[in-house]
């Protein structure tokens, strides 16, 4: 191919950029506001594809609503029947607890009524039974020597301290004398507090209450023993049984005296016959 001339090939050139540089223009405004086209139409797609999926949700909410309020006997009734089932049994273990409870505190109950009998005449009378005699002296001399005698071996009884005992020896500080010192001093506190119920109890005695009395002096001899057991130490039961005798002999040497004022009362006065003149 000859080569152009280079006067030539210059103009030529030139007119050829000329040309060409308004066409790429052209094209690349051309392709650019394509570009935008395709840009906007993509956010449109994607704006009503998010309308159609919110549209599709709502859609879906009604569906399930409606299905649930249709059916929502059937699943009401099944969480109430859970429920009921729940309450049952928190009711059933509720009644096992009260059962339980009430059978410990009816026997509590129980021993606490025996407790007041021993301290409630109104009680004692008819709880504990009447009481039968256990002397037939027939003289109330013969009943007040008999309370004498018997306060007097209980005297005794104290003074050579055996009305309580205590078969352990004990040792305070190494010490068997300070631990008899110790269990003299505990015993003379024992028998002195059996000594006030005893005396308050015979004291109060009367035809209605004497078995309430003895069944006082029989527990206040038991709980006094418990208050002791560390210490191994209680009443000697025939100290008891002279309290007893006591309250027996004091009961009945009032109703003797009863008993004898009756017949004094009721003894015929004598009148003598008229002197005839």
């Amino acid at each position: 191919m000859p080569e152009l001339d280079p006067n030539i090939a210059l103009p030529i050139a030139v007119l050829m950029f000329l040309i060409g540089f308004p066409l790429f223009l052209i094209l690349f405004l051309a392709a650019r506001r394509r570009a935008k086209r395709l840009g906007r139409q993509l956010n449109e797609e994607k704006t009503r594809a998010a309308k159609d999926r919110a549209r599709i949700l709502a859609e879906e909410k009604e569906k399930r609503q409606a299905i649930e309020q249709k059916y929502s006997p059937i699943i009401d009734m099944e969480a109430e029947v859970g429920r009921l089932k729940a309450e049952a049994e928190e009711f059933a273990k509720n009644i096992d607890e009260l059962r339980s409870s009430y059978a410990s505190k009816r026997e509590t109950m129980k021993k606490l009524e025996h407790q007041v009998a021993v301290y409630d005449e109104r009680l004692a009378f008819a709880e504990l039974g009447v009481y039968e005699p256990h002397f037939d002296f027939g003289d109330s001399e013969i009943f007040k020597e008999q309370i004498k005698q018997i306060r007097e071996k209980q005297k005794a009884m104290v003074s050579q301290k055996t009305a309580a005992i205590c078969p352990t020896d004990w040792t305070v500080d190494g010490s068997l004398s300070k631990g008899q010192t110790m269990i003299n001093r505990q015993m003379r506190l024992t028998v002195r507090a059996f000594n006030n119920e005893c005396e308050a109890a015979i004291a109060n005695t009367r035809w209605n209450n004497v078995v309430a009395m003895e069944k006082r002096i029989l527990n206040a001899a038991k709980q006094i023993d418990s208050a002791n057991a560390s210490m191994n130490l209680s009443i000697n039961e025939r100290y008891v049984s002279l309290k007893l005798n006591e309250l027996h002999l004091t009961h009945e040497y009032r109703e003797q005296l009863k008993v004898e004022k009756d017949e004094r009362w009721t003894c015929p006065v004598f009148v003598p016959p008229p002197v005839l003149v």
